[in-house]
Parts: structure tokens; sequence; C-alpha cells
């Protein structure tokens, strides 16, 4: 037997403090945590469309937020985002998931930071495919804050 909720019993349930974990993609971070899912550039004429905002405002009723991105570029990362569609509590825990390696950051702080690398990955490509030192890199390189 296979059960389906709609959005609707989701968003409710959700509302009601029954999630306590959130998965979403995006388009665009900056080393605050904050994604845009939305558009890139001009909201009128976007450089690029992505799935949209609808449930990143139920970001702030969940403790746990993982988001997930297809690459790891510094067009994702950056010191700002073109829109701020959803932006989690700083006592939340946030884990941010790419093609080479896991940044996050606990409940306090605001600062996104690495984590850890995927295997076979090493500091120096995750360097190299960031925007300017993007996030802070010090724990993982110096093997601190690795879980």
């Amino acid at each position: 037997m296979v059960m389906v909720l709609g959005l609707g019993t989701g968003i409710a349930d959700q509302l009601r403090g029954f999630a306590d974990v959130i998965f979403l993609g995006g388009l665009h971070l900056d080393a605050r945590g904050r994604c845009n899912p939305a558009v890139l550039g001009g909201y009128a004429r976007p450089r690029r469309r992505g799935p949209g905002s609808i449930v990143l405002s139920l970001v702030a009723t969940v403790k746990r937020t993982f988001l997930f991105f297809e690459r790891h570029d510094p067009r994702v990362f950056g010191d700002s985002v073109d829109f701020v569609s959803g932006e989690r509590q700083t006592d939340d825990e946030l884990l941010v998931v790419t093609p080479l390696a896991v940044f996050g950051s606990r409940g306090g702080c605001a600062q996104v930071v690495l984590k850890s690398m995927h295997p076979g990955v090493d500091f120096d490509t995750v360097q190299a495919h960031a925007r300017r030192n993007w996030p802070p890199y010090t724990a993982a390189r110096t093997g601190g804050n690795r879980r």
C-alpha cells in the first residue's frame, strides 16, 4: 500500500511541527546560508529560472535543513544572493551537499564552513572550484569540524 500526501497536507503537517528536517535544492547560496531557488539576474528577465521558493517559507519551522547543489562552482557560491527567498534561523542546523564537499553550520553560527570533502577530493580541488575562499575553509583544512 502506498500513501501519497498532497502539498496542502504536507504544508499543514510541517506548520504543526510534524517535520524536523527539510531537503531542498537551489541556484545560489551565500556564506550565511541564504538560498535562492527562484531566479538569477533580474526578476522580470532572469538569466536562469529555478524551481521556485514556495517551500522556503517553511524553512523557519524546521530545525534541520539540507541543501543539495548539482554544481560546485563560483556561480553557485556567492558573496550575496540575487534574491533571499528564505532565511534559516541561526539556531538551526544547515547542511549543504555539493559534488565535491559538505558544508554546514551549527546552531548559533550564521557562517557556513567546510565540514568535509568527498572521497577522492582534496582541499585544493574544493577551493579551486569556489569563489575567493568561499566560505572559510580553515576547519576542514586543519582537520577540525569534520563529521
